[in-house]
């Protein structure tokens, strides 16, 4: 049993190597260009995920935590040497003329967190540098990782068929909902509900990422590397598993195959414009159209690891129970962003959560 334990924990070393060894090949055998975006995927899951994550973590810290450890040592540092608001108000006024106000308000934050870290952790051993690359390195494996599932599942969908699949979740999802779909679900939303609830979870949708980049960088900083690496290697195992299922058994999201849903989506959402990118990518990806680059196209629809992701989450940070709770919370409205923009099927949703289950049960070693 404890040997069968350690290969559950090691198991995604191995994966991380055969799917990198496999990325040509896989490629190759697609028909696909060996060539990637990197502007594009080091902005995306490398600066901006790294920035939002920042700017996550230093929200759960501060309305998760007690005040006297979080805001009050800030203020009384600030209050007794009054030059640093000076300091903070010329850093404030250079953020918002080079980048504006909304990523003014982002960069202010986080350029905060940081000069705190900095200044919390000067007289401890190891120091700044210890604390950053407490999350940084497990950061760095985490970006190998999803770089090798983002290319490969395009791999997957360009020689595999998977509409009949999709008929499938459908059916599954009718049982489930007692009749109806998720299109059907969504569409009645969409005329039911105001825009401004639609935004709220356009939004909640997209900050799954900088969630989980925001746990990584509580459990580095406040258990250590060991703890974090674990983390990122049970997502992984995760989404090395979906991967898998994937490549037996791909399909796409409901709003691929529904004919009124761009009708019906409101325009002013991030989702609309992402989804149309994601179509036209998807149908030159299957098409087999002239394709310069691969890009940052993820197809996986069952599992879903948009919220099996979340769940790894709340299972390493369940020691704090007001950030458990506080996530919990944002993950069940999470689950109504994923169906009500027709991302996934509830069978997706299920999916997710067992392999999940699963990726903790083979990593996490804690009893």
């Amino acid at each position: 049993m404890r040997m069968l334990r350690k290969i559950g924990e090691n198991l995604h070393f191995a994966l991380t190597i055969l799917l990198a060894i496999g990325l040509v090949p896989a490629l190759l055998a697609a028909k696909l260009p060996i060539r990637f975006d990197w502007p594009r995927l080091l902005e995306t899951f490398w600066l901006g995920l790294n920035i939002q994550s920042v700017f996550f973590a230093s929200l759960l810290y501060i309305i998760c935590f007690p005040i006297r450890e979080t805001i009050q040592p800030l203020w009384r540092r600030y209050w007794n040497q009054k030059v640093r608001f000076l300091i903070l108000f010329l850093l404030f006024v250079q953020l918002y003329l080079l980048f504006g106000l909304t990523a003014f308000l982002f960069l202010s934050v986080v350029a905060v967190a940081i000069l705190e870290l900095a200044e919390r952790t000067r007289n401890q051993p190891g120091g700044f540098g210890r604390a950053l690359f407490s999350f940084l390195i497990p950061a760095t494996y985490w970006f190998i990782g999803l770089f090798l599932v983002f290319i490969l599942n395009q791999a997957v969908i360009a020689v595999r068929p998977h509409r009949a699949n999709d008929a499938v979740l459908n059916r599954l999802d009718s049982w489930i909902l007692f009749g109806a779909t998720v299109s059907e679900l969504a569409h009645k939303a969409f005329t039911a509900l105001p825009l401004m609830l639609y935004r709220f979870l356009d939004l909640l949708y997209f900050a799954m990422f900088a969630q989980a980049g925001g746990a990584l960088i509580i459990i580095g900083l406040r258990i250590g590397r060991e703890r974090a690496l674990q983390f990122v290697a049970t997502v992984l195992t995760a989404g090395y598993i979906a991967l898998a299922i994937y490549f037996l058994w791909p399909s796409l999201s409901p709003f691929y195959t529904c004919p009124a849903h761009f009708e019906i989506l409101p325009k002013a959402l991030l989702s609309y414009s992402v989804q149309q990118q994601l179509l036209a990518y998807v149908t030159l990806l299957r098409e087999g159209g002239k394709l310069g680059e691969i890009g940052t196209g993820y197809f996986i629809a069952f599992p879903c690891m948009h919220i099996a992701t979340p769940v790894v989450a709340l299972w390493f940070l369940r020691q704090w129970r007001r950030l458990a709770v506080t996530l919990l919370g944002l993950d069940i409205l999470l689950c109504a962003a994923i169906v009500l923009l027709e991302y996934h099927y509830v069978v997706d949703l299920i999916g997710g959560v067992a392999v999940a289950a699963l990726a903790i049960a083979m990593v996490d070693g804690r009893e």
